[in-house]
């Protein structure tokens, strides 16, 4: 409250009152989740590989602290069509 954050919760099965935070997560989700250990793979590029994701599914929490910061660091730094720039630079503008 201090900080001028609020809690507003959405209705259930309404999607569109957290849309925001919804494209936030899946957007993070594309950035890190071909890097993390144990992910999957199309099946028809499974049949080809020795790629186990049951084998290779652990993500200690330092681990996942550095996929999430390179995911970010290249979301701030691609180009958005939004506003034609890169997010770091648009809110370097604004502030």
């Amino acid at each position: 409250a201090q900080a001028g954050f609020s809690v507003r919760f959405a209705p259930i099965e309404r999607p569109t009152y957290k849309g925001v935070g919804e494209r936030f997560f899946r957007t993070i989700k594309a950035k890190i989740a071909k890097r993390a250990p144990g992910h999957t793979i199309p099946f028809p590029a499974s049949i080809k590989s020795d790629y186990d994701p049951s084998l290779n599914a652990c993500l200690m929490i330092d681990d996942l602290e550095a996929l999430l910061s390179v995911g970010t660091a290249e979301y701030h730094t691609e180009i958005h069509d939004a506003h034609r720039m890169q997010p770091a630079l648009f809110f370097e503008k604004k502030t």
